[in-house]
């Protein structure tokens, strides 16, 4: 009898929303039809609990399976470190190819910023090559092609889409230029008085950007 091959695995994650805000668990005004088709055939945990309130610590220990107090990511100011142990090196140690496609955020542009000295003494030192906390700092894909890691946290392949909402940046910019995309009106500021934004008095406002998003 001839073994099955190995079931492809394929992790969504939406960003972001409370778990109520899905039609699949039963919010009766959001509409989220194509979640609610993937629900419908796929494997709901819903008894899940988050690790910490914010965004980069609990996809850090989605990675890793550890608490914050241990992978050190205890806020968005600093970076999840690259040799850490994630379920991705774990299925690419047993012959799976994989790949990111979208939003990591495993990574703030910032951690040369957020070393402070300990007790008066020097600097913290990282003893990672230089640049490895930036591969998701937008200001590298502004400049042409870019050279990616050959692992990204386990990852062999990654496409990065940075930032929020409509906000174009990593690969996802580079391809909107090879579109034939203007550099200045891709990437904008993300404020009530960036150039083009839809002024709302309402306090939910999101800034539209000055581009055409269909």
């Amino acid at each position: 009898m001839k073994a099955k091959p190995p079931l492809n695995v394929l992790l969504v994650i939406t960003d972001q929303q409370r778990a109520t805000d899905t039609g699949f668990m039963g919010n009766p005004i959001l509409k989220t039809p194509h979640l609610d088709a993937l629900a419908a055939r796929a494997m709901v945990f819903d008894n899940a609990w988050v690790a910490n309130p914010v965004c980069m610590p609990n996809r850090s220990s989605l990675m890793t399976g550890r608490m914050p107090s241990a992978h050190g990511v205890i806020f968005n100011d600093r970076s999840l470190e690259p040799g850490v142990n994630t379920f991705v090196r774990g299925f690419r140690k047993a012959g799976y190819q994989t790949a990111l496609m979208g939003k990591s955020h495993l990574q703030h542009g910032v951690s040369k910023n957020a070393m402070v000295p300990f007790r008066g003494g020097p600097s913290s030192q990282s003893p990672y090559p230089a640049g490895w906390d930036a591969i998701e700092d937008y200001e590298r894909y502004t400049a042409g092609p870019v050279l990616d890691p050959e692992d990204y946290y386990g990852f062999g392949q990654i496409e990065l889409s940075l930032d929020h909402g409509a906000s174009v940046a990593g690969h996802h910019l580079q391809w909107a230029l090879a579109q034939g995309g203007d550099l200045s009106k891709l990437v904008i500021d993300q404020d009530r008085d960036a150039q083009g934004s839809k002024r709302s008095k309402h306090w939910r406002q999101i800034y539209q950007p000055p581009y055409d998003e269909r």
